[in-house]
């Protein structure tokens, strides 16, 4: 079986425009792709994460803002979509 590789998720405004695609790490794991670059990562470990944020966000080097979070836990997805696209925008 193949792995659905379509957009999941969508987040739009002024200065963003991202979409989540599925890694191919685990199912619970998502490619942050802005334009045509994967700018980060959204994804929830299987351990060493609060029980409360499990999931976990990060921006990849190349995209991080200065003096802008690049790393950060969320209690949903959802939630960590939004806080990857502050910290994005800087």
């Amino acid at each position: 079986m193949q792995r659905d590789r379509s957009p999941l998720c969508r987040q739009s405004n002024m200065s963003t425009d991202l979409v989540l695609k599925h890694g191919s790490r685990s199912e619970n794991d998502y490619d942050v792709v802005k334009g045509s670059f994967v700018v980060g990562r959204i994804f929830r470990p299987s351990a060493g994460v609060p029980r409360e944020t499990p999931w976990m966000w990060s921006i990849f080097h190349e995209h991080r803002k200065p003096g802008a979070p690049y790393v950060g836990y969320a209690v949903d997805r959802d939630e960590a979509m939004k806080e990857f696209a502050d910290a994005l925008r800087g």
